[in-house]
């Protein structure tokens, strides 16, 4: 596509009635550990923007070309680059542009409001919830960025597409922490929580799986992302958090980088760091 986006299709803007209850369910279980803002999600888009008609749902592969060297303490893929809400909206609002829509005609959305951003991508016709609870795309797996225009156009939604996991169980097999079950992960264990919502610092039980910020361990088992995940073409999503020496680095340099990395805190990004390199020196004993 002509704005960077690799995938788009069209949803209604119904109530996401099914989605909500097993939302709710997930809550009242405990699993949304201390994301409390899981609570105010909204199953109706049109109470985020009321004259809404049609989503226009987007993707973006972020699979990136180069990786981190193995022994270095590990990053989620897609906080390789730069923040990807500032790329995301750029071009969202590009799009709106291209439509000729006008102020009030519609709502970019990048993970940035309280609608169940992946429920509408599989409404979409972009993919089906996978058994790490994550969209899995047929094209690019499940590494991909969703960008959201809730508009007053009135659009043919696309047909969404049957689950395609099967009997597979990888994702759940390869997550050190035993955070996955069916279609469920739970928070509490889970080491993205652990490592970028969390404000505590990580145990060195934990810090013995070398994750420093996020986790990727559930995607990159997943044989949708193994046959058919492949690097982006974005130049915009160059890894230039991969360049920042993290145990030199100042709350101003991840600020001026539009760091993901400023999701987290600085002393505990430097403490975790500190941990995971004092175990792999073999200072630390669990």
């Amino acid at each position: 596509m002509s704005l960077g986006f690799d995938a788009c299709g069209i949803s209604d803007v119904e109530p996401l009635d099914d989605d909500s209850k097993r939302l709710a369910h997930w809550v009242e279980k405990g699993c949304h550990a201390g994301m409390e803002y899981m609570n105010r999600q909204r199953h109706n888009p049109k109470d985020l923007f009321p004259d809404a008609r049609s989503a226009i749902v987007c993707l973006m592969n972020y699979y990136p070309a180069m990786r981190q060297p193995a022994e270095e303490p590990q990053i989620a893929y897609y906080a390789y680059p730069t923040d990807y809400h500032y790329i995301i909206w750029s071009k969202l609002r590009q799009l709106a542009k291209e439509l000729h829509l006008e102020e009030g005609q519609y709502i970019a959305t990048c993970d940035t409001a309280p609608i169940l951003e992946r429920a509408m991508a599989v409404r979409a016709g972009l993919g089906w919830t996978g058994r790490n609870t994550l969209l899995v795309n047929p094209e690019f797996g499940s590494f991909v960025f969703i960008g959201i225009l809730f508009t007053t156009l009135d659009l043919k939604n696309d047909k969404p597409m049957q689950p395609r996991c099967g009997n597979c169980h990888r994702c759940i097999d390869a997550c050190p922490t035993a955070s996955l079950t069916d279609y469920c992960i739970d928070a509490r264990r889970c080491l993205s929580y652990l490592t970028i919502e969390s404000r505590e610092p990580l145990t060195e039980e934990m810090a013995c799986n070398r994750r420093l910020f996020g986790c990727d361990l559930c995607q990159t088992a997943c044989p949708w992302n193994k046959c058919f995940a492949h690097p982006h073409n974005h130049p915009e999503l160059a890894p230039t958090t991969l360049e920042l020496d993290i145990p030199n680095s100042t709350n101003s340099m991840l600020k001026r980088a539009k760091s993901p990395l400023c999701r987290s805190s600085l002393a505990k990004l430097k403490a975790n760091y500190k941990l995971i390199t004092e175990i792999d020196n073999g200072n630390k004993i669990i």
